[in-house]
């Protein structure tokens, strides 16, 4: 019986490796912040006393962070599109833990 690590094949060591260089993921990060405060003014979410623009735009940069860190090219899916949901995700999770 062959057990994980017996297998050919990246193991579980590569998946904790960053998918995009440091730098890569740097200059997304970059390119992209603007696309936060876009996601931002998009959503209703800026109530008076519970979450405020600024505040969703800081809660939006931690889901492009996040976005960054987890989007894996080689799956072929468009960066933006992710980016835009882990971004509209995070500030829509802020909002409903207040």
């Amino acid at each position: 019986m062959q057990g994980p690590s017996s297998q050919a094949g990246p193991g579980p060591a590569t998946e904790t490796q960053p998918r995009l260089s440091l730098e890569e993921q740097q200059q997304l990060v970059m390119q992209y912040a603007p696309l936060v405060r876009r996601v931002a003014r998009s959503l209703p979410l800026e109530i008076p006393g519970l979450l405020e623009f600024e505040d969703a735009v800081g809660y939006g940069t931690c889901g492009l962070v996040e976005a960054v860190r987890r989007y894996d090219p080689s799956k072929g899916t468009n960066f933006h599109a992710y980016a835009v949901q882990r971004i509209r995700g995070s500030m829509i999770d802020a909002f409903r833990r207040m």
